[in-house]
């Protein structure tokens, strides 16, 4: 995540909002995999899945124009 948000984000190639998405995925991931007390609603989960959907092309995009 740090690695991203330094090559991509700080140096304007990527908008915040991207480092913003993988910080918040990555906590939903983690209460996912590790909390046996927590759970993701379903709308959050749906919302999770749209926005690494929206990661995954802002990577296309950033991969095409190196």
């Amino acid at each position: 995540m740090g690695a991203f948000n330094r090559e991509f984000v700080k140096t304007g190639n990527s908008p915040a909002e991207a480092f913003q998405k993988i910080r918040r995925l990555f906590e939903h991931r983690q209460v996912g995999d590790y909390s046996a007390t927590e759970s993701i609603e379903r709308w959050t989960a749906e919302q999770d899945v749209a926005d690494a959907e929206w990661l995954i092309a802002e990577c296309r995009r950033l991969i095409e124009t190196q």
